[in-house]
Order: C-alpha cells, then structure tokens, then sequence
C-alpha cells in the first residue's frame, strides 16, 4: 500500500461523511410549499376555466374549452414572473438582507 492510496482512502471516506443535504430542512419544507401553492393555482384556473368560458363564450363546451385556456394560464405565469421581480427587490431593501442600500 503506497502513501497515494491511503490518501485516496481517505479522501473517499472523508467524501462518505459530507451529508447529501446541505440546506436546512425548512428551506425544502418553504420550497415545497411554494411548488404546492404555485400548482393548486394552476389546477383551480384549469378546472374553474372550463365552467367560465362556458358561461362567457358562446358555443364553449368542455372539449372546445382548451383551445381558449392558454391565455389565462400565460398571463397567470407571467403574473408570477413580474410579482417576482417587482417583489423581490422590496423585500430585499425591507430587510431579509443585511445590505447597505
């Protein structure tokens, strides 16, 4: 056994002790959330869609009803990017960084 092979041993075992997680379980736990959030969202403009363009739109029926339903479901998105970036900045000058602005 040579010195290049015990190091090699040990820097595999040294490599089996770093955990496979390194963010603190609320981190996935507030991720999580925000996937639940984002697709019950996405479900209910869906599934409430099919009952408005019936409502609204002459001749509307289900089958006929996804040839209108990309355009909210674009929008409702699109309403997630701008919140994002309108949002984030905010929050960061109200203080969730310890940042001098």
């Amino acid at each position: 056994m040579t010195a290049t092979d015990n190091t090699a041993g040990l820097l595999l075992a040294r490599l089996d002790r770093i955990p496979n997680w390194t963010l603190p379980r609320l981190y996935a736990l507030v991720i999580g959330i925000g996937f639940l959030f984002t697709f019950y969202d996405i479900f209910d403009i869906n599934v409430s869609f099919i009952q408005t363009c019936m409502a609204l739109v002459p001749g509307c029926t289900p089958a006929k009803s996804g040839a209108y339903i990309g355009l909210p479901v674009l929008l409702n998105l699109a309403g997630y990017v701008v919140g994002t970036l309108v949002l984030s900045p905010l929050a960061d000058r109200m203080g969730r960084r310890d940042c001098c602005w």
